[in-house]
């Protein structure tokens, strides 16, 4: 099963709507309808109106819904592919597979009730607690490196001027 079968057999999970099997996988995405179809299953409301229109402008809107649906649930910018893009199906099958990769490793992050699908796993937040006592350890231990001394002792040698350069007041 290569790229574009695993996630179309995602989408359809996820979605429940199966793909036209006459169609390739980029113009089954084309309309944007799917798309809206998949961010709406994943995170309910996140697009108010799908449409269904066959002109152009609507489709474009469609997909663009869809990756703000997917920034607003915490994707970078980076990872959405180019709406103008897939619509004109150009050569973009690798970002659309990467933006929805990143889509369902965003889903496991999130803990969505989702099949598990991509390779890309969002970090989760891993708050740590230090104790008052940890923190004070901690800072007589960094007292000693010279990371915390900054350029002391380091640059600025004094007294050690004895080449007779000088530089500037002569």
């Amino acid at each position: 099963m290569d790229d574009t079968e695993e996630a179309q057999a995602w989408i359809e999970a996820v979605t429940h709507d199966p793909f036209d099997d006459s169609l390739s996988f980029l113009a089954n995405l084309k309309t944007g309808v799917r798309l809206c179809k998949l961010i709406n299953a994943i995170k309910p409301g996140s697009v108010k109106k799908v449409s269904e229109s066959t002109m152009a402008f609507r489709q474009i809107d469609n997909i663009n819904m869809f990756l703000k649906g997917c920034q607003a649930m915490g994707m970078p910018a980076s990872d959405c592919f180019g709406a103008k893009k897939l619509f004109d199906e150009g050569d973009c099958r690798k970002e659309v597979l990467n933006t929805l990769e990143s889509l369902g490793g965003l889903c496991q992050a999130q803990g969505v009730a989702v099949p598990v699908f991509g390779k890309n796993k969002y970090a989760t937040k891993n708050t740590r607690v230090w104790t008052d006592e940890q923190k004070l350890r901690q800072a007589r231990a960094d007292r000693g490196s010279m990371l915390m001394q900054g350029s002391s002792g380091t640059m600025e040698r004094v007294g050690e001027s004895s080449s007779g350069i000088t530089f500037g007041n002569s």
